[in-house]
């Protein structure tokens, strides 16, 4: 799945660092729902991820943002399934101005 990852981002033109970071994301993500493969995984285990991001690890909104384009792109360019993230996601600030969940 890796390996589609980083063929999907290299085909649109990415920078290496956004490669790096995508793939980071990705690996971060499967390592936190216990290795299970993102395809068996869906909507609301993207939002216990990025919950816990905010509440536990309490990232900054715009790292949080990254972490869902990551998450976006992997599901949408590779996996070919379109998820819906609502305003449900936590943020650790609450009305900010970077994060587009407050």
């Amino acid at each position: 799945m890796l390996g589609r990852l980083r063929a999907a981002v290299r085909a649109r033109h990415y920078s290496a660092r956004t490669e790096e970071s995508y793939v980071g994301w990705a690996k971060r993500f499967v390592v936190f729902h216990g290795r299970r493969h993102p395809e068996a995984l869906g909507e609301a285990e993207v939002r216990a991820f990025l919950d816990h991001l905010a509440d536990h690890e309490r990232v900054s909104a715009s790292t949080q943002n990254q972490a869902v384009a990551a998450l976006l792109f992997l599901y949408e360019a590779v996996l070919g399934r379109r998820l819906t993230l609502s305003p449900q996601v936590s943020c650790t600030q609450r009305n900010c101005s970077v994060c587009r969940w407050c």
